[in-house]
């Protein structure tokens, strides 16, 4: 395997770890979406199963901790077995560190504002033939913001 066979391998599996297709991982190295699935099913084989890159990814990233953490949340507001000190206190302890979260994850909209500022300077700096890798990065940090990721 040559050496920038191997890099576009890594670099798959980093954008798959990091939530992006299949699809999209071919498109950002410029390679078939079948050799990237074969790609992906020889790391399985050999122990390196992406999935588990994905979900470890996952389980370290803030982002998905508080969508997390605000489900749990909801859950227990729904919930009425508990105690009235009992659930009060659970309610104010997750509520304290949901917001903690939030305000240590800061604006969503801040952001944004970077992706936006970023796409303007690429626009204007890098040619048509450069661009596939950007969109392809781009729409899957893009995919990863939405879903909470």
């Amino acid at each position: 395997m040559t050496e920038k066979t191997q890099d576009e391998r890594v670099s798959a599996r980093a954008l798959f770890a990091q939530g992006a297709t299949i699809e999209q991982v071919a498109a950002a190295v410029g390679r078939s979406v079948k050799t990237v699935y074969r790609w992906r099913a020889a790391d399985a084989r050999a122990g390196r199963p992406w999935e588990a890159l994905r979900n470890e990814r996952r389980r370290k990233d803030s982002h998905a901790v508080l969508v997390i953490l605000e489900g749990r949340f909801a859950h227990l507001v729904e919930r009425n077995d508990l105690e009235d000190g009992a659930y009060a206190d659970a309610v104010n302890k997750l509520a304290a560190v949901v917001d903690r979260m939030r305000i240590r994850l800061g604006d969503i909209s801040l952001t944004l504002g970077v992706l936006e500022a970023f796409a303007g300077w690429c626009v204007e700096h890098l040619t048509e033939q450069e661009m596939p890798p950007i969109r392809g990065a781009v729409n899957a940090y893009l995919d990863q913001l939405k879903s909470g990721g």
